[in-house]
């Protein structure tokens, strides 16, 4: 049988004195000796545990804990803890004199006296059962989610995760919580990132991640897969917490580029018409006319040109069937945007001015892809400044990001076509079948970054193109 404690000493009634006296009207605040004892108690640990401080003080504080605690001697094992590490802190189910339960959160401190030794504990109990009803509830409607769903803290730390996050990713939920949630994303565009999640921090609201974009996300052994990300903020009393809901849309987008290849397909016919028909023509024209080299030369000169159009449009429908993922790795701007100039016919009097490219960081992408996207918009852009003009290319760097603008002194982009400038089929030109800027969009958003378009500070077009720069350059 327990022997009553002795009173108080004055340095554990200093300590109580020190506690903030709401704290001490709203939370139950008592004191136990070295053994474990109750030698102090408060009003609001009365109001909590039904005791009263002449039936408690001098028993043991595992009256409050549950059989099973107690034989799993975690009373005991706290104070050891907070011997050990200076505090305990713990929820658990604690008992009412009443033997009903409920859920407590507490904070257990050695009180040591001027020498060091342990004269007791001091601890603080409070009662979060309506709390933790709410928070099972929050997690019996999270794991009913027919999405992935990811919580993270201010610092991108993974704090919560459902059954369909193990699904999707292929982790255990006890891998991911604690990690940063980049885990989540290929290696080459966490940096970026990072920068993008504290962008949000900074301006919280319920929308979707990477707004017009295609986000891409990484499973446990390493493959990616095309997804749908919505971010919605969730403010607590440990800081602003985000949740993400995450689906995989891969067999959409494959749905969805079905649909585009069937246009893709009538359109394209229509088009090869035109030049197929001009070479058929040039040919019976020649047969009738064999003995003539100035009519057969102008014939050989126009089934070339026919040709050339011809191979054009069967080469960007296959980069656009194809969609290949990116290989990426390090590309220098300056040198992209030589390689695509060079590759392209100048017509005389268009001549290109280069600005900001050099010192700008390296890119993270694929070679032969942003060099795709650069030719592309070269080309629209000498086509729109001829016969006279200039094709602008600017460089600058955003946060984590690197934009290349590329500027023509055209008449710009006709406000009819504006919300649809980058769907297949849609065309700036007189002439061409409008998978050249879709093609662009796509390359982008495979490589985390965007195109955008606006009109030129000058006149005429100006399309940005923003691409993740390498970490650590």
């Amino acid at each position: 049988m327990h022997q009553p404690a002795p009173p108080a000493s004055a340095d554990q009634e200093a300590e109580r004195v020190r506690l903030p006296a709401r704290a001490a009207q709203e939370q139950a605040i008592f004191t136990l000796d070295p053994q474990g004892q109750v030698s102090s108690w408060n009003p609001a640990a009365e109001r909590l545990t039904g005791y009263r401080a002449d039936e408690i003080i001098g028993k043991h504080f595992s009256v409050f804990y549950t059989a099973e605690d107690v034989v799993a001697a975690r009373p005991q094992r706290s104070l050891e803890e907070a011997i050990k590490t200076g505090s305990y802190a713990g929820e658990g189910r604690r008992v009412r004199r009443d033997r009903s339960q409920f859920w407590a959160q507490v904070l257990i401190t050695p009180l040591l006296g001027p020498d060091g030794t342990l004269r007791g504990f001091a601890k603080v109990s409070r009662d979060i059962t309506e709390e933790k009803r709410g928070e099972d509830l929050f997690h019996a409607l999270l794991e009913a989610a027919p999405d992935a769903m990811v919580i993270v803290n201010e610092s991108g730390v993974i704090t919560l995760v459902n059954a369909q996050t193990e699904r999707l990713f292929g982790y255990d939920r006890g891998e991911l919580i604690g990690q940063p949630v980049e885990v989540l994303i290929p290696e080459d565009l966490r940096a970026g990132h990072v920068g993008h999640r504290t962008k949000f921090a900074q301006e919280p609201r319920t929308r979707a991640m990477g707004e017009n974009l295609q986000l891409t996300a990484r499973r446990r052994d390493g493959t990616e897969f095309s997804a749908e990300i919505s971010l919605s903020p969730i403010p607590t009393e440990r800081g602003l917490l985000v949740a993400s809901s995450i689906r995989d849309v891969t067999a959409r987008r494959r749905m969805e580029k079905l649909s585009t290849f069937g246009q893709l397909a009538a359109s394209i016919g229509h088009e090869l018409r035109n030049p197929l028909g001009v070479i058929d023509s040039s040919l019976f024209i020649l047969r009738k006319n064999m003995g003539s080299a100035e009519i057969a030369n102008k014939h050989f000169d126009r089934i070339g040109s026919q040709l050339k159009l011809a191979n054009e449009i069967v080469t960007k429908l296959l980069d656009m069937i194809r969609d290949r993922p990116p290989v990426r790795g390090r590309v220098t701007i300056s040198d992209l945007v030589a390689s695509a100039a060079a590759s392209l016919e100048w017509p005389p009097g268009v001549t290109l001015v280069e600005s900001g490219l050099e010192g700008l960081p390296p890119v993270i992408g694929d070679q032969a892809q942003l060099r795709q996207v650069l030719v592309n918009l070269l080309e629209n852009a000498i086509h729109a400044s001829s016969p006279k003009g200039e094709v602008r290319v600017i460089g600058s760097v955003e946060g984590p990001n690197v934009l290349l603008a590329i500027e023509d002194t055209g008449p710009g982009v006709d406000a009819a076509v504006l919300h649809h400038l980058f769907e297949p089929l849609v065309t700036t030109k007189a002439k061409g079948i409008g998978l050249g800027l879709a093609l662009v969009r796509r390359i982008l958003e495979n490589h985390g970054g965007s195109i955008a378009y606006q009109p030129g500070k000058n006149g005429g077009a100006r399309f940005s193109a923003r691409l993740v720069a390498l970490s650590g350059s």
